[in-house]
């Protein structure tokens, strides 16, 4: 078992919404195609300035992030009768569709959940 990185979508959203927590891997996003790369601390500090290129935080990370900087929980609820798992933005009391896996419903949740953040600070 590991943990999930989030998508590229959700790591760029993730960006624009304040996330800068080291990760020692990241998206670039140049002319070849998105790429997934690795750099240490002292790197980092360059690349993340640098405007096509994304932290790529596990999905748990980023959650954890919503929860205690922006006071956003997400959480998560199998539906034995339909065999599908659907997020919850607990606070807001709102459910997304129903999706096959926990981390595909955890990365709609994390999505949604970034959307709530304007300009650093929860909607």
């Amino acid at each position: 078992m590991k943990d999930e990185l989030v998508s590229f979508k959700v790591a760029k959203l993730a960006k624009e919404k304040g996330f800068d927590e080291f990760q020692n891997i990241f998206y670039h996003n140049n002319a070849g195609g998105i790429t997934l790369n690795t750099t240490n601390e002292r790197t980092h500090v360059n690349f993340r300035k640098h405007e096509k290129s994304y932290n790529a935080p596990t999905q748990s990370l980023l959650q954890r992030w919503l929860r205690e900087e922006h006071n956003i929980r997400i959480g998560l609820t199998y539906f034995k009768a339909g065999t599908f798992w659907r997020y919850r933005i607990h606070h807001r009391d709102k459910w997304g569709d129903g999706n096959n896996s926990y981390e595909e419903a955890l990365e709609v949740g994390l999505e949604e959940g970034l959307k709530l953040i304007k300009n650093g600070k929860e909607d």
